[in-house]
């Protein structure tokens, strides 16, 4: 099913609602790099972290992802941040039922993909926050659903936990293929 990306001011996704701005200009920039980057070194999984909590790295990865599915490639984003899937709720594409039986029943189904409204991105949802889900990303099942998902994108980028205090960024990193490190000026350590 198809959701629509949030059009309130107060979510900050430039990319869509505010194409003249400068911060969709500098997403623009970026994903022009990451696509010459792409060209001489192909890969397709780009995971989005940061160092600590509230660099923007959700926002980065979200405003990214828009942007490279304005240029019409086939974007998936995954919510790789099991502990908060704040970029799920975001989109209010939380999947309880795939997460929970994940967790809790040991039954390996990834989330059901779903598509935005008017762009060619799709959303890898996670479900209710996880306290340890490191059993979930170290899964091979989880990493035979990204590459299997990997023939059918152009993109795929991974929004993930900050490095610190968790390991799940790290583990994230293995199943990638190049880390965008978000930092915030004047406030990353």
């Amino acid at each position: 099913s198809e959701f629509g990306i949030p059009s309130d001011p107060t979510d900050r996704l430039v990319a869509r609602h505010e194409p003249e701005s400068l911060g969709a200009e500098l997403l623009r920039t970026l994903a022009s790099r990451l696509s010459q980057a792409q060209a001489r070194h192909p890969f397709k999984k780009l995971l989005v972290t940061s160092a600590v909590q509230g660099e923007g790295k959700t926002l980065i990865s979200t405003n990214l992802s828009i942007t490279l599915a304005l240029y019409n490639k086939k974007v998936l984003l995954v919510d790789g941040d099991l502990r908060s899937s704040g970029m799920s709720r975001w989109f209010d594409v939380v999947d309880d039922s795939s997460m929970l039986a994940w967790r809790n029943l040991g039954i390996y189904r990834a989330p059901l993909l779903r598509k935005a409204e008017g762009l060619p991105l799709w959303v890898f949802p996670a479900g209710k926050p996880v306290e340890v889900p490191g059993s979930i990303l170290q899964s091979t099942e989880f990493a035979e659903r990204l590459d299997e998902c990997e023939n059918d994108f152009d993109w795929i980028v991974i929004d993930s936990p900050p490095l610190v205090p968790f390991a799940d960024a790290g583990t994230l990193a293995a199943l990638a293929e190049a880390v965008l490190l978000v930092t915030r000026s004047g406030v990353t350590p």
